[in-house]
């Protein structure tokens, strides 16, 4: 959670691509969405396999609040 911009800068989008995301974006020109966080305000993390699957009643994820600077 927090403020991010969608980049639609080519080069830029060309710069930060990953040969192994070709599996999840059938076609990289209308798919592939790059956003810039520019300001994090909350990271909420899943992941069984350590654990992490937040609150089974609310579904809330467990997360950090990352204080502003």
């Amino acid at each position: 959670m927090g403020r991010a911009r969608v980049v639609d800068d080519p080069a830029e989008k060309a710069r930060r691509w990953k040969p192994e995301w070709e599996a999840f974006y059938a076609d990289r020109d209308s798919s592939y969405i790059l956003i810039e966080v520019l300001r994090p305000d909350r990271l909420e993390v899943v992941s069984e396999k350590h654990g992490l699957t937040g609150d089974p009643v609310t579904w809330t994820p467990d997360g950090v609040v990352i204080r502003s600077r």
